[in-house]
């Protein structure tokens, strides 16, 4: 009983209280001590979507940043593939230009044609061009530098070019000069022909090397490339004569085929 009695004489106390409160316009203890216990959660649950708000909000502007990223790099790499495709078609424009000053002052046709392969270890190259473009096997095929080799093998459509710089070809070359020496290249490597002479008149470094024309197929005339050394061989009576080649492989990819 007297428990009884204490609560409710502490209800009385305390709803007093409360009523004082809201009639001077202020929370009484009750609504203090709620607010109390409500607002610390609440704060925590507004900090927790505010930061879920934001995860968002960064989530979706990464991704915008991350698809404007690969739309630049996209357009970077188109620009590059065109600047690429200007410069091979400035390069090829310039090999047609050098190879019709070349063909100048042959008295032949010739055919057009692009490379479209190379072997390094056979020294062979093939060409967008075969018996249906009037191609046949032996004719001369020459950049803008000079001879790069001769037609081997040919198809209906393709053909395959035996460089210079192939052991297994040899073609007729003399020394530029007043008194000119005669001999037949043979391929060493990719940048280094050899030309055996004989005979006494001279032959220096930096001398030019020109297609002999003494062959039906060959016309006489075309670059070969220039002499790096001399080197005499008393014992057999010549001299063995090392050219640096005129014909570079990848300075051009435009050709011409001597008919």
């Amino acid at each position: 009983m007297i428990g009884l009695a204490v609560l409710a004489a502490a209800a009385i106390l305390l709803g007093s209280w409360e009523t004082s409160g809201r009639r001077a316009d202020r929370a009484g203890p009750l609504t203090l001590a709620a607010q109390t216990l409500v607002q610390a959660p609440a704060d925590s649950m507004l900090g927790g979507l505010r930061s879920i708000r934001l995860s968002l909000d960064g989530w979706r502007d990464g991704r915008s940043l991350a698809e404007r990223v690969q739309r630049l790099e996209q357009e970077n790499m188109s620009l590059r593939l065109y600047g690429q495709e200007l410069e091979n078609l400035r390069s090829d424009l310039a090999a047609r230009e050098g190879l019709e000053k070349a063909l100048g002052t042959v008295a032949r046709s010739s055919v057009p044609a692009v490379i479209t392969g190379f072997r390094p270890i056979e020294s062979t190259l093939t060409l967008n061009v075969g018996e249906q473009d009037g191609v046949k096997p032996g004719d001369p095929v020459v950049t803008r530098d000079g001879l790069a080799g001769v037609i081997d093998w040919v198809g209906p459509r393709t053909s395959q070019v035996i460089l210079i710089t192939s052991p297994e070809l040899q073609v007729g070359a003399k020394v530029v000069r007043d008194a000119a020496s005669f001999g037949l290249t043979r391929g060493l490597r990719l940048d280094t022909l050899l030309l055996e002479i004989t005979g006494t008149a001279p032959v220096d470094v930096g001398d030019s090397v020109l297609t002999s024309g003494l062959s039906d197929r060959i016309p006489g005339g075309l670059p070969i490339g220039e002499v790096t050394r001399v080197v005499e061989q008393a014992n057999m009576g010549t001299r063995l004569v090392t050219i640096f080649p005129a014909f570079r492989i990848g300075r051009s990819r435009v050709v011409a085929v001597i008919r």
